[in-house]
C-alpha cells in the first residue's frame, strides 16, 4: 500500500473521519479513572462518563445563558418607546395603569425571549 502523504491525507474523506475518531476517543488512562463517591470506604465506586460531564455542563451553562439573553432582551427594548408604555406615564398614576404598563412590557418582552430562543435552535 502506496505512503500517502499528509496533503493526499487531508483531501479524503477518511482522514476527517479518523480525525473526529481520535478527537472523541477518551484515552486508557482517563476512561480508567473512578470517583469514589463514598470517600474512602471503597464501597461504591462510580465511573462518570463523558456524557455525565456534558450534561452536567450544560446544566450549569444553560441557566447563565438564559440571565443574558433575558438581559439583553430588556437592555435592547430600552430603546423601543413604544414598547414601554410606562414611559409616558407618572410614577403617581393609577396602580391599574402602572400594572397595564409592565404587564404589556412582560408580555413583549416573553415573545421576543421565545424568538430569540427559536432562533438559536
Amino acid at each position: 500500500m502506496k505512503k500517502r502523504t499528509m496533503n493526499e491525507l487531508r483531501q479524503t474523506k477518511e482522514y476527517k473521519l479518523d480525525r473526529l475518531e481520535k478527537a472523541h476517543k477518551i484515552p486508557e488512562e482517563i476512561k480508567n479513572i473512578q470517583t469514589d463517591l463514598n470517600g474512602d470506604h471503597g464501597e461504591s465506586i462510580t465511573e462518570v462518563t463523558l456524557e455525565d460531564q456534558i450534561q452536567e455542563i450544560a446544566a450549569i451553562v444553560a441557566p447563565t445563558i438564559n440571565d443574558v439573553i433575558f438581559n439583553e432582551i430588556i437592555e435592547v427594548m430600552d430603546n423601543y418607546d413604544e414598547l414601554n408604555w410606562g414611559y409616558f406615564v407618572q410614577d403617581d398614576a393609577p396602580t391599574a395603569l402602572l400594572d397595564a404598563c409592565f404587564d404589556h412590557k412582560t408580555e413583549i418582552h416573553y415573545e421576543i425571549f421565545q424568538l430569540v430562543l427559536q432562533k438559536l435552535k
